[in-house]
């Protein structure tokens, strides 16, 4: 088993094209036997409910604060 680390700027529960290519790449890792983790942004504040998901599927994700613009989208990191 080997260990894969991912990092995005945008991931699940984000929704867009890239998050579920994303998605379907880390479980078919995980599948495959190897230790997946993510490294990407915090999600903004109204899909925070959805971050239980993440640990039933055996994915270590790890989130950082970034800067979003008015619509959502990440323009940079946080100094936090």
């Amino acid at each position: 088993m080997s260990r894969v680390v991912l990092a995005s700027r945008i991931f699940a529960p984000e929704s867009a094209a890239a998050t579920f290519r994303l998605g379907a790449l880390t479980k078919a890792l995980r599948g495959a036997g190897h230790r997946v983790e993510v490294l990407t942004a915090t999600p903004p504040a109204a899909l925070e409910s959805a971050l239980d998901d993440e640990a039933a599927e055996g994915i270590e994700v790890s989130r950082w604060p970034v800067l979003r613009d008015d619509a959502g989208y990440v323009r940079g990191t946080s100094p936090t």
